[in-house]
C-alpha cells in the first residue's frame, strides 16, 4: 500500500510539472501562490460572488466585494453613481473602497494635468520620463511592492520610463504602444508630410494636437526594445488612436494579458464602458494581490 502511495504522488508530480510548463509566468505565479488573495476571473452575472461567498464559507476567509461597499456607502447602485456623479465621483469612492481592502493609490500629476494645469513645462518625455523614474524611487522608499497604471500617453511613458523596473505588475486601459505609428496617423489627418514637418519644425492641426519634428526624432531614438513586467491591457474595439492589430502585436511581444471590449473607445466614458474598466480593473488589482 505505501509502495503505492508513493508511485501515485510520483506520477500526481509529474503530471502537476507538465500543468505548470504550459503556463505563462503570471500564470504560474498564481498557480504556486498558496497563500493571498484568490482571483474570481469571470464574466459579468457569471455567478463570482456567489462563488466567492461559498470559498469564504470553506475557506473561513473574508470574500470582499468592492461595488457592494461602495454601492452600501453611497446609498445608491453603481449604474445610478456613475449617471449622477461621473466617472469622477465613482473613482473617487472606488479609491476609498480599494484603501479599506488594503490598497494604496497614489496619483502622479504629469504637466498640465491635474494639480499642474498651470504649469508652461510641456508635456513631452524628454521631460516625463526623468520625472515618473524620480516618482518611482520615491514610492519603493515607501512600499514594498509598486505596480504601475497607465491611461493612453500615460501607458507608453510607463514603458519608456520603466523597461527594467522590479514593478509588481501593470494596468494599461488604451494604452499607446507605437507611438510613432500614431504620429503617423495625425500627419495623414492633417495632410502633412514628413519633409514639411523636418522644415517646418512644429505644425499646428485642426484637431488641435500640434505635430513637432522634435517630438518625432525623440521617438525613433527611443523605441520600447524591453518590457518585463507582467501586464494587463483593456482596448476598446472602436479605439481609434490604436487599431487592433498594433494592440495584439504589443500584446503577444511582451506576453500580456489583453482584454477587448467591443463597445469601448479609446477614452472609455459612458456608463458602460466605466462599468466594464472598472470589472476589469477590480479583475487585474485581486490578481496582483
Amino acid at each position: 500500500m505505501e509502495d503505492f502511495k508513493q508511485r501515485y504522488i510520483a506520477a500526481r508530480k509529474a503530471v502537476i510539472a507538465q500543468d505548470l510548463q504550459r503556463l505563462n509566468p503570471m500564470q504560474r505565479q498564481a498557480a504556486m501562490t498558496t497563500e493571498g488573495p484568490l482571483l474570481l476571473l469571470a464574466g459579468a452575472g457569471s455567478g463570482k460572488t456567489t462563488v466567492g461567498e461559498a470559498l469564504s464559507r470553506l475557506t473561513g476567509r473574508e470574500a470582499v466585494d468592492l461595488d457592494q461597499m461602495i454601492a452600501a456607502d453611497a446609498g445608491r447602485s453603481i449604474p445610478e453613481i456613475f449617471s449622477r456623479e461621473g466617472e469622477s465621483g465613482f473613482r473617487d469612492r472606488e479609491a476609498a473602497a480599494a484603501a479599506e481592502a488594503g490598497w494604496q493609490t497614489v496619483s502622479v500629476d504629469l504637466p498640465g494635468h491635474g494639480d499642474r494645469t498651470a504649469e508652461a513645462a510641456e508635456l513631452v518625455p524628454w521631460r516625463v520620463v526623468p520625472e515618473l523614474r524620480c516618482a518611482l524611487a520615491e514610492l519603493r522608499g515607501r512600499w514594498d511592492q509598486t505596480a504601475l497604471f497607465g491611461h493612453s500617453l500615460g501607458a507608453w511613458f510607463g514603458l519608456l520610463a520603466y523597461p527594467d523596473a522590479p514593478l509588481a505588475g501593470a494596468l494599461f486601459l488604451s494604452p499607446v504602444v507605437d507611438m510613432e505609428a500614431l504620429i503617423r496617423k495625425m500627419m495623414g489627418w492633417a495632410a502633412v508630410t514628413e519633409e514639411q514637418l523636418a522644415r517646418e519644425g512644429t505644425i499646428p492641426t485642426d484637431f488641435g494636437q500640434d505635430l513637432s519634428w522634435e517630438y518625432l526624432r525623440y521617438v525613433r531614438t527611443h523605441p520600447v526594445r524591453r518590457w518585463r513586467t507582467p501586464t494587463a491591457i483593456l482596448y476598446g474595439g472602436r479605439d481609434h488612436l490604436t487599431d487592433r492589430e498594433t494592440i495584439e502585436t504589443f500584446a503577444g511581444r511582451w506576453n500580456c494579458r489583453l482584454t477587448a471590449e467591443p463597445a469601448g473607445e479609446h477614452w472609455f466614458h459612458t456608463p458602460e464602458q466605466l462599468a466594464a474598466v472598472d470589472r476589469w480593473q477590480r479583475a487585474c488589482l485581486a490578481d496582483l494581490g
